[in-house]
């Protein structure tokens, strides 16, 4: 092959290398997969504040499965229960409800996200309702399909599980192991993604 040969062939080959670049390779779609969830973990609301358990002794709330979830939740360090007792109706005394006053620890604070919900107190003599957005689990690609590029858009069939399961997550399992749908890393989801690309740049646009 003389020179010129050589040098045709050379720039056809990355030509080609070229076109095909353009195409979303599926390691880097299952990425911008994963670092969306990464962003986006799975959260339940966790009361904490006044918790009016109503006239039920402490005893026997902690029986039921809100109160056994608390009681795993202090044990595990990551919230404090105080007693408050019987909070009173101010105009009758014959009418009262029994409280506890529920809050994160250094520990527990870490894995809270956004902003939480605050009820005002109901009453004078009470204090507010917080609902704080405890982060359960995060998700991640189980297995990903082909991904199909058309010019500057890519889309892909893939699944997901449940991951990265905090102590929120465990105790909540430990304490109602009837539930198999929270945060279960053994479920997968059936999901579609969809990408864009700007300035030769490829971004996920939908995860499911």
């Amino acid at each position: 092959m003389n020179s010129a040969s050589a040098l045709t062939a050379i720039v056809f080959a990355a030509a080609l290398s070229g076109c095909a670049s353009k195409d979303l390779p599926a390691d880097q779609a299952k990425s911008l997969i994963n670092g969306y969830f990464d962003q986006h973990p799975t959260t339940q609301q966790l009361l904490t504040g006044m918790d009016n358990i109503g006239t039920d002794t402490e005893a026997a709330y902690f029986a039921k499965p809100g109160g056994k979830y608390q009681k795993a939740l202090e044990a595990d360090g990551l919230i404090t229960i105080a007693s408050k007792g019987k909070i009173y109706n101010p105009a009758n005394h014959k009418e009262f409800f029994n409280a506890l006053d529920i809050k994160l620890t250094d520990k527990s604070k870490p894995l809270v996200t956004g902003k939480p919900v605050t009820v005002p107190a109901p009453s004078p003599n009470t204090w507010p309702v917080v609902y704080e957005n405890a982060v359960f689990c995060g998700k991640e690609v189980a297995t990903l399909g082909q991904v199909t590029t058309n010019d500057d858009t890519a889309s892909a069939d893939y699944t997901w599980h449940a991951a990265k399961l905090t102590p929120f997550a465990d105790d909540f399992h430990k304490t109602d192991p009837t539930d198999t749908t929270t945060c279960n890393p053994a479920v997968s989801v059936n999901a579609t993604a969809a990408f864009e690309r700007k300035n030769g740049v490829w971004a996920l646009t939908v995860a499911q």
